[in-house]
């Protein structure tokens, strides 16, 4: 226990010592993650879908502030779906400037938990999202998170609908009432945040209790109550939810 504790010591020295560098570092592998993970999950414009591209906007992204990740991204799924075609890129546009004004009223610190969750979407883990929210964070930052759940489905639509999409048959109402379905009707996608809002709130109570190891005991409950909540409200709504994939993800989310 000494050694851990010794060595716990000599981390936070390192880390007071050159604090500018590490934060431009995981700025820089966060942003790198977001970009890479939105190229992979639409990939329909291939002049951006590349890892020059990306390692590019990932270093500018290293010397600016968060909420500048986040726009930048927001700018890939916008010419991703200029690619599908113009009413896409407009719609995507919209919604994505309402998303912008409302996570800008928060700090940098809360409004990291959007660009965190997609990528935690793409390493099967966001379960992390709400767990990271409540230990470190306050239960505000759940609406950032939210929007990066928005932002994941509603890449996913375009992606999964994205023939019909294209197609020139396909009216220009026709395409905006399949957006707004992927998105109005998706009960798993509002599942998943209230999933988020709640656990985000669980773990932040609990942790900041007086007894001993209440972050621990935090961590726990969160992963446990992520894992009823997706699982019952699955049943309840008749949603198909991979049972082992949100355990996995609530497991990694307590490691």
């Amino acid at each position: 226990m000494t050694a851990l504790l010794e060595l716990k010591q000599k981390i936070k020295g390192f880390y007071s010592e050159h604090d500018v560098l590490l934060l431009s570092v995981g700025k820089f592998l966060l942003a790198f993650l977001l970009f890479q993970g939105i190229n992979s999950s639409m990939g329909t414009m291939e002049k951006i879908d590349n890892i020059f591209v990306v390692l590019i906007l990932a270093i500018v992204c290293a010397i600016l502030p968060v909420n500048t990740m986040a726009v930048v991204g927001c700018l890939l799924i916008v010419a991703h779906c200029y690619a599908v075609g113009i009413e896409v890129a407009g719609f995507a546009l919209v919604f994505l400037i309402l998303l912008i004004i409302l996570f800008l009223r928060f700090t940098a610190q809360d409004n990291a938990a959007l660009v965190f969750t997609p990528v935690a979407f793409t390493f099967k883990i966001p379960a992390a999202v709400p767990v990271l929210g409540g230990l470190l964070r306050t239960p505000t930052c759940a609406v950032p998170a939210g929007c990066g759940v928005l932002l994941y489905y509603f890449m996913k639509v375009v992606k999964e609908k994205s023939t019909v999409l294209q197609g020139k048959e396909t009216e220009l109402v026709q395409k905006l009432k399949i957006l707004l379905d992927g998105i109005m009707k998706n009960q798993e996608m509002w599942l998943t945040i209230l999933a988020f809002v709640v656990v985000t709130v669980i773990v932040y109570m609990i942790s900041r209790c007086s007894f001993d190891y209440s972050w621990r005991v935090a961590n726990g409950a969160g992963a446990v109550s992520y894992i009823v909540i997706m699982v019952l409200g699955g049943m309840f709504l008749n949603i198909h939810i991979h049972m082992a994939s949100v355990i996995l993800s609530a497991i990694a989310a307590v490691l």
